[in-house]
């Protein structure tokens, strides 16, 4: 699979959602506040922020896509089966 930014997939979201998604950067201080307001272990918070600056600075974390039942999906796939039918709910 070929990694995909934020910018990547925010047109995918945008198309399948049917309204505007931008990507916008959070610092990793304010990131890493958010995270922690919902009670996530210093730990298992660190891993997170890690994985996120890894992403950031290009490095593939998953080196696969995401994965269902029925095995690998596309992202926009993915979004027409998951995300889309979250949002509407």
């Amino acid at each position: 699979m070929t990694e995909a930014s934020p910018n990547d997939i925010a047109p995918v979201m945008s198309e399948v959602l049917d309204q505007s998604i931008r990507y916008h950067p959070v610092p990793r201080d304010e990131y890493r506040a958010n995270l922690a307001r919902y009670g996530m272990s210093q730990g298992f918070l660190q891993g997170i922020v890690d994985i996120v600056r890894a992403q950031n600075d290009g490095i593939s974390v998953t080196g696969e896509g995401p994965r269902h039942p029925g095995g690998r999906t596309s992202f926009g796939e993915w979004c027409e089966q998951s995300l889309k039918p979250a949002v509407q709910a």
